[in-house]
This record gives C-alpha cells, sequence and structure tokens, in this order.
C-alpha cells in the first residue's frame, strides 16, 4: 500500500503554485495590453511623444511635397496619405482617453496650487 500523502503539504503546494500562476498570467495580461502600455508611455512621457508626431508630421510633409514632377513617388501619394490619415486617426482615437486624463489632471493640479497659494494682503490706502 502506498502512504497517503500529508493533506496540509499537497494544499500548501496548492497555493503556491496558484499564487505564481496568478503573478504570470497578470504579467502577461499587462505586457498584451497594447493601449494601455502606449497610455503608460504618453503619461510618462508627452512632450517626447509630440515632439515625435511634430517630426513625423514634418518628415511626412516634405517626403510627399508636390514638386510638379508625376514619376516616383507621386502616383503612390494617395494611397500612403491615405493611410497616413487612417493611422493618425487611430493613434488619436487610442490617445484622446489619455491627453483628456492629462488636462484634467494637470488643470486639477494648477487649480490646486492656486488655491492653496497665500496671497499677498492689498492695502487700500487712498
Amino acid at each position: 500500500m502506498k502512504p497517503t500523502p500529508d493533506k496540509a503539504a499537497i494544499l500548501a503546494r496548492v497555493a503556491g503554485t496558484r499564487a505564481i500562476l496568478v503573478e504570470d498570467l497578470s504579467g502577461l495580461g499587462s505586457a498584451l495590453d497594447l493601449p494601455g502600455r502606449l497610455r503608460s508611455s504618453f503619461q510618462l512621457h508627452p512632450a517626447a511623444w509630440i515632439a515625435g508626431a511634430l517630426a513625423l508630421g514634418v518628415t511626412a510633409s516634405s517626403l510627399f511635397r508636390r514638386n510638379g514632377r508625376e514619376g516616383g513617388i507621386a502616383r503612390w501619394r494617395p494611397m500612403i496619405l491615405g493611410a497616413f490619415g487612417f493611422l493618425g486617426n487611430r493613434l488619436l482615437t487610442l490617445s484622446l482617453p489619455t491627453l483628456t486624463e492629462l488636462i484634467e489632471s494637470e488643470v486639477t493640479r494648477w487649480i490646486d496650487r492656486r488655491q492653496h497659494t497665500p496671497k499677498e494682503p492689498t492695502s487700500n490706502q487712498g
């Protein structure tokens, strides 16, 4: 006959395995949450995102400027600009909630700062 294993030891092992599995799955879920990662990246580095968007816009506008030539990239221009428009729309749609939160938090912080700063007394000497 086989000896019966200790029930408490089995329960402890199952609980430990469950905790490790929950930790791994939550890490995997946050790693696969692309909108959440973009949102947090935008919140941490908004200036870099804005500067990158401006640089991309300037580069794209210089690449697709009309020079009067009909060869080369000119025939692909409508398709490429349409793709940029679609991707820009998706990027704005994804970043709109983050931008709203960022603006609301900055305005709230600015209002709190203005309310908590002591005002100098004004004297009305005629």
